[in-house]
């Protein structure tokens, strides 16, 4: 992976993440920028921003936020 794709997968979790804290509709990438990303970077950015995602949701549940 490289470093922009390292930044790209970050991004796309931190931007899930940062969805659900702040109770957002949750508004993943669309195909046609992800099949983008996924073919410069290799970084699928719907799977990322849904487990940034899931991840906030998890948090919420456990009230570690």
């Amino acid at each position: 992976m490289t470093k922009s794709a390292s930044f790209v997968s970050k991004y796309w979790f931190a931007r899930g993440y940062a969805d659900r804290i702040m109770d957002l509709e949750a508004e993943a990438p669309k195909i046609e920028v992800n099949d983008y990303y996924e073919e410069i970077t290799g970084v699928n950015i719907i799977e990322e921003y849904n487990l940034g995602y899931q991840e906030a949701q998890k948090d919420k549940v456990n009230h570690v936020i």
